[in-house]
């Protein structure tokens, strides 16, 4: 199978362009959008990606490789976008999640700006850090294999964090808005596949502490078990939750994008392929 991106209306979900891109060699697991391009974490070769929002066919800036210098990265398990420095910049957060790091990098062209973490329990050290997303003076994490969802400012400081339960914490994605955090993850009753139901969080950004949950599940579907499917976006008064069916054996489609109010986290519409999807970006 060929990769590439679909452009669908936020309102059906009907699709307004969809393309295959020229190469096969790639994974964009997780990703985001800007007026100009569509970013992405590679996943098959440990780069960053971007395709300009006029031609999802053709790469228009490739940055990185495997390692763990400044410029690589050891699996990106999510991108986020971030307010720079100065009045109109923007700056990439993501989730280097081998290498057990946060990295910030430049929306210009993808140039290193900071990076911090290491492997280890203290709350300066991640064990598996997946979800990320920052609001442009502070950082949110989840870091999985300590069970938590912890806070820092935009260089790594850390100010506060919440336990969750280790085992609950699979494949979890992170968005924010002024308010909230937004926060998808499989609540795992297999942990030899780490599966089970998919739940979204909504937690106070400023002392993380849950307001409300919802259970994801296709609309009129009491059971199963289901798996998260990357990063969720928000846009508007929305959030874009992507998940699949992992029993192996539904027919027809598998692979859903519900869309939710963030206020209530109540489903609103949902969207259902055969055609696998990793990741949902909005602008």
């Amino acid at each position: 199978n060929v990769p590439g991106i679909t452009l669908l209306n936020s309102s059906d979900f009907s699709v307004v362009r969809e393309t295959k891109t020229v190469t096969s060699h790639w994974n964009c697991f997780n990703g985001e959008m800007d007026e100009n391009q569509i970013v992405c974490g590679d996943r098959t070769n440990d780069r960053l990606i971007a395709f300009s929002r006029n031609n999802f066919s053709t790469f228009t800036v490739v940055y990185g490789s495997f390692g763990a210098g400044a410029g690589n990265f050891n699996l990106i398990h999510e991108i986020r976008q971030i307010p720079g420095s100065k009045p109109g910049e923007i700056n990439y957060v993501l989730s280097d999640l081998y290498n057990q790091r946060i990295k910030t990098h430049s929306g210009k062209n993808f140039g290193f700006v900071r990076m911090f973490g290491s492997l280890g329990r203290g709350t300066s050290y991640f064990h598996m850090p997946t979800g990320v997303c920052g609001d442009g003076t502070n950082l949110y994490v989840s870091d999985e294999g300590n069970g938590r969802l912890e806070k820092f400012d935009q260089n790594g400081t850390f100010i506060l964090q919440t336990l969750i339960d280790h085992n609950a914490i699979a494949d979890s994605s992170l968005a924010c808005d002024d308010k909230f955090i937004y926060m998808t993850y499989n609540r795992i009753s297999n942990e030899a596949n780490d599966t089970g139901e998919v739940v979204i969080d909504k937690r106070d950004k400023g002392n993380l502490e849950l307001i409300t949950r919802a259970t994801v599940k296709p609309v009129g579907v009491s059971t199963g078990s289901y798996l998260n499917g990357g990063s969720m976006a928000i846009l508007g008064r929305y959030v874009y939750v992507p998940f699949s069916n992992d029993d192996g054996e539904t027919d027809g489609p598998v692979y859903y994008l519900q869309k939710r109010l963030k206020s209530t986290l109540e489903i609103v519409s949902q969207y259902a392929s055969d055609q696998v999807f990793f990741s949902v970006a909005g602008f």
